[in-house]
């Protein structure tokens, strides 16, 4: 009896050829829009912790203001909550992290807007993770940036006294929110859903 079922599900599924080829397609069609969809959403949402991945190193937990509502927003908190955090027990260390937009004029007076991310001064805790050029420590050098070789490529190009178009790197001077900046770092950063370019300083020049 069962055969038999199958055997009349069999002839009716195979009986219109045509219908059944644009069945199994569509079907199959059907499937690939849902695994497309799904791996589209995995990679936005991975694109948008880029900033939590590459900025605290080795820190557990993020202390942000309430109305923080994504990593790329900027809500500068008091002083004194730094010190608050760091008398609360069983926190180990704690170290400031600032960030915000800037104006960066590049050798050739080319404008860009990057943003800004100030680590601490004498941990260098929230720094880059990858260094492809120079070295964090580098960072503590008179008016010293690290950039991203890939964001580098993409925004910060500009034409050397030799006439050559090319990304900035070590050694090159810019012009950060009116005061001298030069590049002592590159670095590598995961993608991010943001398309303002990074530049990292310290938080004593990032608030100069």
């Amino acid at each position: 009896m069962e055969f038999g079922l199958l055997f009349i599900a069999w002839k009716m599924l195979t009986g219109d050829m045509l219908k059944c080829v644009s069945m199994i397609a569509g079907v199959a069609f059907a499937t690939l829009l849902m695994s497309q969809q799904t791996a589209i959403y995995k990679g936005l949402a991975y694109s948008t912790g880029s900033p939590v991945r590459d900025f605290t190193g080795d820190a557990d937990l993020w202390v942000m203001d309430t109305a923080v509502a994504t990593p790329d927003d900027f809500k500068p908190m008091r002083s004194a909550t730094l010190d608050i955090v760091r008398g609360i027990d069983g926190v180990a260390w704690a170290a400031p992290l600032l960030r915000g937009g800037a104006a960066m004029r590049l050798p050739d007076g080319t404008q860009q807007r990057p943003s800004v991310v100030g680590i601490d001064d004498a941990t260098l805790r929230g720094g880059p993770s990858v260094m492809l050029a120079g070295s964090l420590d580098d960072l503590r050098q008179d008016d010293g940036i690290i950039i991203d070789r890939g964001q580098a490529e993409t925004f910060f190009k500009f034409v050397d006294d030799a006439g050559v178009r090319r990304p900035l790197d070590v050694g090159d001077r810019v012009v950060l929110n009116q005061s001298s900046a030069v590049v002592v770092g590159v670095c590598k950063l995961s993608e991010a859903l943001s398309a303002s370019p990074v530049v990292f300083t310290t938080v004593s020049r990032f608030r100069t």
